[in-house]
């Protein structure tokens, strides 16, 4: 059986349009066990599980506009797209009535000429994005698994894109105006205790898959790259202002949250180690720690 459905949130009365195919002829796994599919409809769906447990099932209702035995995929494509224009379930960007993205499954719905990006490239140049458009963005791709094929997709994208020029920001500078912009924007904000978490986490990762060969290639890259290049901190000296901002928001070391605290370093000439304040010097042994070049051989 192959069906053209309509699902209803009865919680604000916005529809989703899709099309689903069943190797029986009954209805009876459709009606039961088939809640929908798209990006968006399926984070729907997880909210609703999140906030209504079991009973999330209670508030969705089910319709079939169209079903046929023997439908071609393009005759169920086409029906598709006719329903969902019909239906206006289209989300356009938060302003439609609907939970669909495209027009429809067919490939050939989704292909836009190069005339067409030029005039939507045009009319969005300069435009601000609506309100709530990260939400909607971090919506569409929650949950997405990228697979070792795909990342191998982007990657050779990337590659044929910068083949024939600098990547991204590359040979590119921000000017005063840009700067002063982007400073304004960040100043005031204040980072939670579970932000600097995820940073701090997201920072250790970059790090920990990286093999001792793949670091020496990196300074390597870096060191030829500044040959040609100027570092964007040469000749420059930070103000004082600047070094009194910093150190105002250096986190507070002092006492118990102060690594060293209540420790000491020990040497013997050879060897350098930790022991706590309290106890005894062993014998042989002498505060301080003894420099690298200058330990007994």
């Amino acid at each position: 059986m192959r069906v053209i459905y309509k699902m209803t949130l009865l919680t604000n009365g916005k529809i989703y349009v899709g099309q689903h195919t069943d190797d029986t002829d009954n209805l009876q796994y459709f009606y039961k066990n088939y809640w929908g599919s798209g990006t968006l409809w399926m984070n729907v769906l997880k909210s609703l599980r999140k906030k209504y447990g079991n009973k999330w099932r209670d508030y969705i209702s089910k319709e079939i506009l169209f079903q046929s035995l023997s439908c071609s995929d393009k005759c169920l494509n086409e029906m598709e797209r006719y329903w969902i224009v019909k239906l206006n379930s289209l989300f356009n960007f938060g302003k439609g009535s609907g939970y669909n993205l495209l027009q429809g499954a067919s490939k050939s719905c989704c292909r836009v000429s190069e005339e067409t990006k030029k005039k939507l490239r045009k009319k969005m140049t300069g435009k601000k994005r609506f309100d709530g458009f990260p939400e909607w963005i971090s919506a569409v791709n929650k949950g997405k698994i990228r697979t070792p094929e795909m990342r191998k997709r982007y990657s050779d994208a990337q590659k044929k894109r910068f083949a024939n020029g600098p990547a991204g920001f590359e040979g590119k500078h921000f000017t005063d105006e840009q700067k002063r912009k982007i400073s304004i924007a960040n100043k005031g904000k204040i980072r939670t205790p579970e932000m600097r978490k995820r940073l701090s986490e997201a920072r250790k990762s970059l790090h920990l898959h990286h093999t001792e060969e793949e670091k020496i290639n990196q300074s390597n890259k870096l060191k030829e790259y500044y040959k040609t290049h100027v570092h964007p901190m040469k000749g420059k000296k930070l103000s004082l202002e600047h070094i009194q901002n910093i150190k105002n928001n250096l986190p507070d070391f002092s006492g118990e949250r102060n690594g060293m605290y209540g420790k000491r370093f020990i040497t013997d000439g050879k060897v350098n180690r930790l022991i706590k304040s309290d106890d005894e010097l062993p014998l042989g042994w002498r505060y301080g720690m003894a420099c690298k070049n200058k330990r007994k051989k």
